[in-house]
């Protein structure tokens, strides 16, 4: 009971410490107006934009207390994967797939915002966690596989994350036809492309987090499933806001969490095997 009451202590401190940076740094970089206000209640927008907050920093201290790594090491880890699966991935496949929502004043303030969050929070987690100072670990042999196998294991990702993300795209825009027909639909080719980007990237900025983690392929695959799902899936649509209905965030918010899940479950899993002694 004692060290479920620490963690819980940690994720309240760590939430409320992020909602503090975030909301302090995008009142600053939203000074010019780039985005129209919310059609909602301030309560309503609030309630969202905490347990945004809360989620991020409950998933993002469950991978700093189970890592092997401490100091800035660590928190090298955490921005890269902050920052990459919450904000560069999440904005790069907008500004492509829906450029009029996605505008270029927006992606610039939501890439310096996501930017600079990451950055401070990083630190602030590694911070509260109590893992600042420096400590010598046994290096993990996770990661190091064959040239074959990395290949192999990046066609499976890349086919299956290109498969889970048609079949939710087809569903968004069965129940959202209004939406993509003032945006149009990029063409299948182009949309495969991103679809291909999309899971490269979200590999990349992951494999630091799979190489620190403790326990075993489950537990690898259940962390990156969440950090996909959460940061990658839920958080970027949470918040309301005047550039999309709600029920298009909800809409994104259930197809994108779920692929998003399925597919951090796959990852996670297929990195976290060690290769054999011989």
């Amino acid at each position: 009971m004692e060290r479920v009451l620490k963690q819980l202590w940690r994720v309240a401190a760590a939430a409320v410490l992020l909602i503090l940076i975030s909301y302090v740094s995008f009142s600053v970089l939203n000074a010019s107006r780039v985005f129209p206000p919310a059609d909602v209640p301030w309560l309503v927008l609030m309630a969202w934009f905490v347990l945004s907050c809360l989620l991020t920093a409950a998933v993002l201290v469950y991978v700093t207390v189970r890592s092997r790594w401490r100091g800035t090491q660590l928190m090298c880890a955490v921005f890269v994967a902050f920052f990459g699966i919450r904000t560069f991935v999440n904005i790069s496949q907008a500004f492509l797939l829906v450029p009029h929502v996605m505008t270029p004043p927006r992606a610039a303030v939501l890439a310096a915002h996501g930017f600079l969050v990451a950055l401070v929070f990083s630190f602030v987690l590694v911070l509260v966690t109590g893992r600042l100072g420096a400590t010598l670990v046994l290096e993990s042999p996770r990661l190091h596989l064959p040239a074959r196998e990395w290949l192999g294991k990046l066609v499976v990702c890349t086919v299956a994350y290109c498969g889970l993300s048609v079949l939710a795209q087809a569903g968004a825009a069965a129940r959202l036809p209004d939406f993509y027909a003032r945006g149009g639909m990029v063409p299948w080719w182009e949309r495969a492309m991103l679809y291909t980007g999309r899971a490269l990237l979200l590999v990349a900025f992951v494999l630091p987090v799979v190489k620190m983690l403790k326990g075993g392929r489950r537990e690898a695959a259940l962390a990156v499933g969440l950090l996909f799902c959460i940061l990658g899936g839920l958080v970027p649509l949470m918040v309301p806001g005047g550039t999309i209905e709600d029920a298009v965030r909800y809409t994104f918010m259930v197809t994108g969490g779920t692929t998003d899940l399925l597919y951090g479950l796959l990852v996670g899993y297929l990195f976290s095997r060690e290769p054999a002694r011989v």
